[in-house]
């Protein structure tokens, strides 16, 4: 089912980007520059929140746009393994950042917990193709609620948030257990 809807995601993409992309193509832009704007996008959004809310929102939505064209991008020119580990490495490490920079400002240790054990799930993911689930896009659209100016509930929020990324961590590492057991067998 979960990849029925990344399927379904990537289809509608290609169809609403695909003039835009084509546009990038003439101009000489690679799936790879995308990352590597998507990164720095990335980046500055984690640098920026909890501290400069318009930029956090700025440069978070600029990094997942980004990102969807260098998929867009890639599926119309010749797809590269290191462009798809590269990819899916810039991805997950903003969503790792993210619960490290969580952690900080809730001064709390559980979210760095679970950024460790995202990143186990990570690490197993790419070196090994077991399968995972992703956090990036539904954390940032967390934080985006959590930490709008004047949210009454920010901290609790927060807290269910980083409880969200760490039931799909664990998740995660149980589907690749289970992937592993199966192939024992």
């Amino acid at each position: 089912m979960f990849q029925k809807i990344v399927e379904s995601s990537r289809h509608s993409r290609s169809k609403y980007l695909g003039p835009i992309s084509s546009f990038l193509l003439k101009l000489g832009v690679t799936p790879n520059m995308l990352t590597t704007l998507s990164l720095i996008s990335g980046l500055l959004s984690v640098y920026f929140l909890f501290d400069n809310y318009v930029y956090f929102i700025i440069f978070g939505i600029s990094h997942l746009i980004l990102d969807g064209f260098d998929g867009v991008l890639a599926r119309r020119t010749k797809e590269t393994i290191t462009g798809k580990y590269f990819d899916l490495i810039t991805d997950n490490f903003i969503a790792v950042l993210l619960l490290i920079k969580l952690g900080y400002y809730l001064l709390d240790f559980y979210p760095y917990i679970i950024a460790g054990l995202y990143a186990i799930a990570i690490f197993f993911h790419v070196t090994r193709d077991y399968p995972t689930w992703y956090l990036r896009t539904s954390s940032l659209a967390v934080l985006a609620v959590a930490t709008f100016p004047g949210f009454p509930y920010e901290t609790t929020l927060l807290i269910i948030g980083y409880l969200t990324a760490g039931v799909v961590a664990v998740y995660s590492l149980v589907m690749q257990l289970q992937h592993v057991i199966k192939k024992i067998n």
